[in-house]
């Protein structure tokens, strides 16, 4: 069993604005182990090619073994990473750490791969040692959420991918969520509307919105950090002391859009530079 750093307690969101030209990501900064959690520890968002991001969620090791393959393989790509390739490279990736995986918790005593394994495996070990181990390899997975997201010839795209390896892609709705969150997030998205045609000041505090909705659905870390994408690679974090005050308004009002006070400090903060790279 696992006694890991767990990243499962927790919500992260992506959601793509301004028609496809913008994504706004959301998420907690909680860490959790058997033993212990603490908040304001980890950022779950990561960039793997100059135009693509990652969020993540479940245990630490497992999602960074992914993320550093897939950061391998598109990191030192200068051309367009197209939908396609970012999605296929996820898919690799999840699939190669999960063979490793495999082999190391369950073959490695035997000094097998698992293709030797299928191929020689019921000859060398017999018939009973063989269909245990299968199923000891059958039960073995990867403990790895990601929402991924970026822009392909400037527009903007969102897929999840999970231990099934089903790619879902979340770009038609505009927005996905993954964690324990994750439910009480997609809800109040839905409920608020949200789409690609959100504007940036409305979907900063919409996500935020529902960021904090998670909250209250699960045991979900109160720190929360928004981050801008743009194409090129520019992220800017929107600054702590903004989702403070946005926080503060939804929690006296409950609102599902900002009121116009809101609105104004969003924009306010947005020109005068409290939004920070």
């Amino acid at each position: 069993p696992k006694s890991l750093e767990r990243a499962n307690m927790t919500i992260c969101i992506a959601g793509i604005c301004e028609r496809g030209e913008r994504i706004v990501c959301v998420s907690d900064m909680k860490i959790s182990t058997t033993a212990f959690s603490s908040d304001y520890m980890m950022q779950k968002f990561y960039q793997v090619h100059r135009n693509w991001w990652a969020m993540l969620a479940g245990t630490v090791t497992d999602c960074n073994s992914v993320l550093r393959e897939v950061t391998e393989a598109l990191h030192g790509n200068k051309s367009e990473v197209t939908f396609r390739k970012a999605r296929d490279t996820f898919r690799r990736a999840y699939q190669n750490q999960l063979k490793m995986c495999r082999e190391d918790q369950v073959l490695s005593l035997y000094g097998m791969t698992i293709k030797e394994f299928k191929k020689d495996g019921r000859r060398k070990l017999g018939e009973k040692i063989f269909d245990g181990l299968n199923r000891k390899l059958e039960d073995v997975e990867l403990d790895a959420s990601f929402i991924v997201f970026g822009f392909a010839k400037g527009k903007g795209h969102v897929f999840s991918i999970d231990g099934s390896l089903c790619i879902k892609d979340h770009t038609a709705p505009g927005f996905a969520a993954i964690g324990t969150g994750s439910y009480a997030a997609k809800s109040m998205m839905f409920f608020q509307g949200f789409s690609t045609l959100t504007s940036l000041h409305y979907a900063i505090y919409k996500m935020c919105a529902s960021k904090f909705m998670a909250e209250t659905a699960s045991d979900i870390g109160e720190s929360t950090i928004a981050v801008i994408i743009e194409p090129k690679g520019k992220a800017t974090r929107v600054d702590f002391h903004l989702i403070d005050e946005m926080r503060k308004a939804w929690k006296e009002q409950m609102q599902v859009s900002p009121n116009s006070q809101i609105t104004d400090r969003i924009a306010e903060s947005l020109r005068a530079g409290a939004v920070q790279s």
